[in-house]
């Protein structure tokens, strides 16, 4: 592809700078350079790429120095330095006193001991010094900072990581549950709950216990969870949980009802792209590791675990997303942060956490039962003769006579489109996963398909690897806007030909106001250009229709009481989250304390008492941290967000 820069736009130019740097870091052409990765090239390519970064960097670097265009990287942590006996460097702002906040207070002797006694390696970075023992009835001279208490507490094998394991996690979960249910059982308090946490979106009525109770405990969470909606086009997301607010800087609002392409950029390797959008054709189970991009516009790496959740009637209904940020943020001290993964045990961490996704997004359900859902209310009976202008435009287009019309406004639709010599087709928009309800005799001659083979399928079957990623995506933003759209799209005929159609969609709204139907009109233009006839049917195409023409739209899910299913997945979302918590405690203890009330007060009792009965010495590390936070001295989420 050709990049064509803008002396202009400078900025552009270091966008491509930094991103030609990364790239050019990552690529991998011999498996020794990154072991357990499989390389991306061989060695002649990879050294062809790197001469064209280097080509790319040169041009891009003269226009900013042309333009004095500077560059400001986000500021690093500050790591203040100390006299004090060796041991894992702090990178917390607040790890020692100086002239603008208050010295700590001085360590009890349980405290001291401990925060001293030696830490697994997989938290800690390969050059971190050796933490001294500590010396029997003598505390040190200096106090620690909450982060290193925080970072001690929630090690292997540490009082934290014993209480998740525990059943005093799950009895924590437990209590939860019995809050939130009872603080949900109004109509009006559910309701609430639902807007805060799904905004506009309407939960299906047959599954919204399951994801109300998913989405409220994934708040709790020390990795990203996202999900998306199968049944409306273009898989948009639904709901984002605080974490994934926290890595990418983007609000709950900014992601609602938009696809995940939003992520990505010029770093983004299109192949991963495709293999992700094939899996979830296929309704697999999936894990892709991808290049993305957060709100400020820093890359990242992405590994991204995904699960559909089907219903009991075989419609794919919900996809489920695992997030974890590979690169970390310069300013998290955690083991999650980028010096941390930098390290060997941080690259062990990853590897081991890529394992743990695939085997933890299988817990969640595969199939979720549902009932059928209702036949229409009442039989529909349309008036004996009705006349429509927008279809009398119709029949003029296709050369047929006006004329009175008895039957529903599709069938006459349809017998229009029948006399049509420009392919064309209709779909359902009230059907869930979009089928083509009818399609004319001119779209089987251009694509081989008959209308037997046609109906009922998704639009998508036409699609091959020479379409366009960005054609299709701006086709399927105007399906699930509602917007009439006229684009060239490569498409694949049954034979495997490829061909360039030109395609318009033209949206139909019913006088009650929904969106009943979407109508395509498609064009072959490998030989000839879109003709007169051709565009004299996308004119008369209609766009409206009175309601009292058609029968109304079948419910498309039954009701389920959403307090019983909650009830009912509770064990098993329970179980699911300790075990997500068990990845990352020492993100798990930040969450769980920047949870509102009485949520953090319960986790806070919680942790406290299994503390103070089993580990007394980390129970005094947790109080220390929880000390430093009521002074204002330290923020479970400080350095953790993309803010």
């Amino acid at each position: 592809a050709e990049v064509k820069l803008n002396a202009a736009m400078p900025e552009q130019s270091m966008a491509w700078v930094l991103a030609s740097k990364y790239l050019d870091a990552r690529i991998q052409s011999t498996p020794e350079q990154k072991p357990g990765r499989a390389p991306d090239m061989g060695p002649a390519a990879a050294a062809a790429m790197k001469a064209i970064f280097a080509e790319l960097r040169a041009r891009c670097s003269q226009i900013v120095k042309v333009t004095g265009f500077a560059y400001v990287p986000p500021p690093k942590p500050h790591t203040p330095s100390t006299s004090a006996a060796p041991r894992r460097p702090s990178l917390h702002p607040y790890s020692v006193a100086t002239a603008s906040s208050p010295a700590p207070p001085a360590a009890s002797a349980p405290l001291a001991a401990a925060a001293n006694t030696p830490m697994a390696t997989m938290n800690a970075p390969a050059n971190a010094p050796a933490v001294p023992s500590p010396v029997p009835g003598v505390a040190p001279a200096v106090g620690i900072s909450a982060e290193d208490a925080l970072f001690a507490l929630t090690s292997p094998k540490r009082g934290f990581q014993q209480w998740i394991a525990s059943k005093a996690s799950t009895s924590l979960l437990d209590s939860w549950n019995e809050v939130l249910l009872q603080s949900i059982s109004t109509p009006e308090a559910y309701s609430a709950c639902c807007r805060k946490h799904f905004a506009s979106y309407d939960l299906p009525p047959d599954c919204a216990g399951w994801m109300l109770q998913l989405a409220v405990l994934s708040e709790s969470l020390p990795l990203c969870l996202t999900i998306s909606d199968a049944q409306i086009a273009g898989f948009p997301l639904v709901f984002v949980n605080s974490k994934f607010v926290d890595v990418t800087g983007y609000t709950k609002t900014d992601c609602s009802g938009r696809n995940c392409r939003f992520l990505q950029g010029p770093a983004t390797n299109p192949e991963h792209g495709f293999h992700l959008l094939d899996t979830l054709r296929r309704g697999a189970n999936s894990q892709t590791l991808m290049v993305n991009y957060r709100k400020t516009g820093a890359v990242f790496e992405n590994l991204l675990t995904m699960r559909y959740v089907n219903d009991s009637l075989g419609r794919r209904r919900l996809c489920v997303g695992f997030q974890l940020d590979l690169t970390g943020m310069e300013s998290d001290p955690g083991p999650w942060g980028r010096t941390m993964l930098e390290s060997e045990a941080g690259k062990q961490l990853m590897l081991e956490s890529q394992k743990k996704m695939v085997k933890l997004i299988k817990m969640l359900p595969e199939t979720i039962d549902v009932p059928a859902p209702p036949d229409a209310p009442t039989p529909f009976a349309p008036p004996p003769a009705w006349r429509c202008p927008q279809l009398d435009a119709l029949a003029d287009a296709v050369g047929l006579p006006r004329a009175e019309h008895s039957g529903t406004w599709l069938d006459v639709l349809c017998s229009l489109l029948d006399e049509a010599t420009v392919p064309a087709l209709v779909v359902d928009m009230q059907v869930a996963g979009l089928p083509i309800s009818h399609c004319n005799h001119a779209f089987g001659e251009m694509t081989g398909y008959s209308r037997a083979e046609a109906v009922g399928r998704n639009c998508r079957f036409l699609q091959g690897e020479p379409t366009e990623p960005r054609a299709l995506s701006q086709l399927i933003t105007a399906v699930r806007q509602h917007k009439p759209l006229t684009t060239t799209i490569t498409n694949v005929r049954k034979d495997g030909s490829a061909f360039p159609n030109n395609l318009s969609l033209h949206p139909v709204h019913a006088s009650s106001g929904e969106c009943r139907f979407c109508l395509a009109v498609l064009y072959d233009c490998t030989t000839h250009p879109p003709s007169g006839p051709l565009e004299q049917l996308r004119k008369a195409m209609p766009t409206a229709f009175d309601a009292r023409l058609q029968p109304p739209p079948a419910a498309p899910f039954a009701a389920v009481d959403p307090i019983a299913q909650w009830k009912e997945f509770q064990p098993s979302t329970a179980k699911l989250v300790r075990l997500l918590w068990a990845t990352d405690p020492n993100g798990a203890l930040r969450k769980l304390l920047s949870l509102p009330p009485p949520l953090s007060s319960q986790a806070v009792e919680s942790v406290r008492a299994y503390l103070a009965k089993k580990a007394p010495d980390d129970g005094a590390l947790f109080e220390h941290v929880l000390k430093a936070r009521a002074d204002g001295l330290w923020a479970p989420l400080k350095g953790q967000t993309d803010q």
